[in-house]
């Protein structure tokens, strides 16, 4: 009984830990629907927070990041290190920004090419595997949310749907694709 209620005492103080350090990689980060794509970096946004290249205002996306490794000697992309990086050099790591996504329809498979950041491929004949249309190298399956938001020129903003008025002045452009997207866990299902 001791040993039972001991174990029981360590989970619900490392319960909080872990829970707090999975919630710790997750932050928020500047996304341009018009360039798709995120912008970090300096001269990415202007003086006024906006897109550098179009001008127009970003949307704040909670994001994490995702550790791709290319390792040269097996032809493939890993999330971890290569096992024979010490030893086989080689080894490249990359970055990338996967939006966090609920469950749903518009979480869907695709392939993605962690170097160029992009959805962006080719399946190859007779092999039937996707390869990244710019350099060739295999893609990787990934969890990709279906995202498609407006510019409202009316408001300055971008929104979900079009403006009441898009039907009269035709003032919503819709801008829509795949973001590497890490899903949001679901809860916990009870007996």
């Amino acid at each position: 009984m001791k040993k039972i209620l001991s174990l029981t005492l360590l989970a619900l103080l490392l319960l909080p830990a872990s829970e707090s350090s999975s919630k710790a990689s997750r932050y928020t980060a500047l996304f341009c629907p018009e360039c798709w794509t995120y912008l970090s970096g300096h001269g990415t946004t202007d003086m006024r927070g906006n897109c550098a290249a179009c001008g127009k205002y970003p949307l704040e996306l909670e994001v994490q990041t995702m550790k791709w490794f290319w390792c040269s000697h097996q032809s493939r992309w890993l999330q971890e290190e290569c096992k024979d990086s010490a030893r086989l050099p080689g080894c490249t790591r990359e970055d990338s920004l996967a939006v966090v996504a609920k469950p749903g329809p518009d979480l869907v498979r695709a392939a993605y090419c962690p170097l160029h950041r992009s959805f962006n491929g080719v399946r190859m004949p007779l092999v039937g595997i996707m390869t990244c249309a710019v350099d060739g190298r295999p893609m990787v399956s990934v969890w990709a949310a279906r995202r498609t938001w407006f510019w409202c020129d009316m408001e300055g903003q971008w929104v979900g749907s079009p403006c009441p008025l898009n039907p009269v002045k035709h003032c919503c452009t819709a801008h829509e694709g795949l973001l590497l997207a890490t899903p949001e866990p679901g809860p916990i299902a009870g007996p």
